[in-house]
């Protein structure tokens, strides 16, 4: 695993993921921007592309990352580094990220 250069917050929420390969789910332990860590059954591979729908803990439906890229695994958990997102998205993301800093 590789030393991040910016703040990852725990979190836990819901994530369906695909790749040419394959479809999974999971558990988001921790999300950040510009990206977060999967833990999971379902093996991914450094450099595969991913799609990710994250169940957002606001209730207001799911993050969706169209372009995501493994960037490392180790067991069940897996780092995925968000390439393509939507500017409504960031927003989002960058909000909750906000208030969950402000909160602790």
């Amino acid at each position: 695993m590789n030393s991040r250069h910016r703040l990852r917050l725990p979190l836990r929420c819901p994530v369906m993921f695909a790749a040419d390969e394959f479809i999974g789910e999971g558990t988001v332990v921790n999300l950040g921007v510009p990206g977060c860590a999967v833990e999971s059954q379902q093996p991914a591979l450094p450099g595969q592309y991913v799609r990710l729908h994250v169940l957002m803990p606001d209730d207001t439906g799911s993050l969706e990352i169209p372009v995501g890229k493994v960037r490392w695994c180790h067991r069940q958990h897996f780092g995925v580094e968000f390439l393509c997102m939507s500017p409504a998205q960031q927003v989002r993301l960058g909000r909750l990220l906000k208030t969950r800093i402000d909160a602790s």
